[in-house]
């Protein structure tokens, strides 16, 4: 049997051997078209992303997709890989478990396997469906750890947005968490004496400087945890990213609802957090009555405009894309229909847009929309006015909230949610999967969740809504259509 060399470079990057005559197999298997490639004229953008480089670098947690690619080819071939690798791989936490204080929050049996794997694999990715109660899953993995390690437990927690910073905190109280914690943010100073931190990846990538400014602090910590880790792998590399890979950590744990199955993207997150150790799809979590059931209705939108009023000739494909955009953001046809709709629900809704102007022409064609308050949250929101907002739809049921869906698609827990809009929101997997997460949260006021994906019969709009079906055939999510005709 030949054996393919793996050797430690450095943190959790290793060295695939460029001799073997497997190398260029390998390397050519774990590579994507670099879609940014159709939108450029420059030649010196790469037509295709590599995960593993020329020189054979890769980070470690890609091996077990590796050698999962080299069984399932049925080669005559296995991986050497090297003791400090193997370390890395291999890693255990050999703790018993401890549940968090607050005997309120007990964990439910699939919550209890997760930790369970989670300290076995010693780190890894947990895959849970949004609203199926991660932040207990996180705080369980803390508790234990503290309980074995006392003071010496430090822990980074990593979160998307000033909202689950909050949140997490919160969490962390209403468990009754018996380690410290603490928030770092533009508002909040880094306290480096509690055993948790909890920061928003805005603040890690806003100053070049952080990673020098706080060297000292990131060599204290032991334990990386990384949530809505989904987004670690965007291309271009984040910031926050870049900085989190100088450090070396005991053990890193991801979590998210959803990770497609191959690509760039995902080929970084397995890569650096490595395996799943646990996975319960938000389907099984339906099922089990868990969350609540969903309902799509697909409205497709019939316009009579011609083309050659919206597109232009001439012109790339960038540009046409956004003439597309700007004729379906002032529509009236479009937008009066929509208001029909959401006037005729009897509860909460959330309009998720993905441009500032979409939310405010929409805020100015709702203003005189009966028995409704409307509000908008863009990036310039407060964290507190959003929380307000939040918590009025918590208690109430007559609030229209369009939002961007950068801010709202991940991290923000709505249970009073029966009703939600995608108003323009592409055709990204982990944004789909992560917006639908948001009205799949139990209520006594919903029995199902419905949520009305807004498609027109337009160039890209009509094959986002193609890559949607897919995405939702993928997740066992009923749709149907609904034509809606311009006069």
């Amino acid at each position: 049997m030949d054996k393919i060399k793996v050797t430690f470079l450095k943190n959790r990057r290793c060295v695939i051997d460029i001799n073997s005559p497997y190398f260029m197999v390998l390397r050519n298997h774990f590579s994507y078209d670099n879609p940014a490639a159709r939108f450029t004229k420059y030649a010196r953008i790469p037509k295709r992303l590599y995960s593993i480089t020329m020189k054979g670098y890769c980070d470690i947690g890609l091996l077990w997709n590796v050698m999962k690619f080299i069984q399932e080819e049925g080669w005559d071939a296995k991986l050497e890989i090297s003791q400090r690798v193997k370390d890395v791989l291999l890693n255990q936490i050999n703790y018993e478990l401890s549940e968090v204080p607050n005997e309120k929050y007990k964990l439910r049996d699939y919550q209890l396997t997760s930790v369970q794997n989670g300290l076995k694999n010693g780190g890894g990715l947990c895959l849970v469906g949004t609203g199926g109660g991660k932040s207990l899953i996180i705080s369980t993995l803390m508790q234990t750890l503290f309980n074995n390690e006392g003071e010496d437990f430090k822990a980074l927690l990593v979160v998307p947005n000033l909202s689950l910073i909050e949140q997490m905190y919160d969490d962390f109280t209403q468990y009754g968490c018996s380690f410290s914690f603490s928030k770092w943010s533009g508002k909040n100073n880094l306290n480096e004496n509690t055993n948790v931190v909890i920061v928003n990846t805005g603040y890690l990538q806003s100053s070049k400087e952080r990673s020098t400014e706080f060297k000292h602090f990131f060599k204290t910590i032991n334990y990386l945890f990384y949530d809505e880790v989904h987004l670690f792998g965007n291309e271009p590399e984040p910031k926050a990213t870049v900085l989190l890979k100088e450090y070396n950590y005991k053990a890193v744990f991801g979590f998210t609802g959803s990770l497609p199955d191959k690509t760039y993207e995902s080929d970084k997150v397995y890569g650096y957090f490595g395996k799943v150790f646990y996975e319960k799809s938000s389907k099984e979590l339906r099922d089990e009555n868990y969350l609540s059931n969903i309902e799509i209705k697909m409205m497709y939108f019939n316009h009579e405009t011609p083309f050659e009023e919206i597109y232009e000739k001439d012109v790339d494909e960038v540009e046409n894309y956004n003439n597309e955009i700007d004729f379906i953001t002032y529509s009236d046809f479009r937008n009066n229909n929509l208001k029909t709709i959401v006037s005729k629900l009897d509860g909460n809704v959330l309009i998720l847009v993905d441009r500032i102007d979409q939310g405010e022409n929409l805020m100015k064609v709702f203003e005189d929309i009966k028995g409704k308050r409307t509000f908008f949250i863009r990036g310039s929101t407060p964290v507190e006015e959003r929380s307000e907002i939040i918590a009025e739809m918590e208690k109430n049921d007559d609030i229209v909230c369009i939002a961007m869906s950068k801010i709202f698609s991940t991290g923000i827990s709505i249970n009073n949610l029966p009703y939600a809009v995608f108003y323009y929101i592409g055709k990204a997997w982990n944004k789909t999967i992560q917006s639908i997460g948001r009205g799949l949260r139990l209520h006594e006021n919903k029995k199902v969740f419905k949520l009305f994906d807004l498609c027109d019969n337009l160039i890209f709009s009509r094959k986002q809504a193609e890559a949607r079906k897919k995405i939702y055939d993928n997740q066992k999510i009923v749709y149907k259509r609904y034509n809606i005709y311009e006069k």
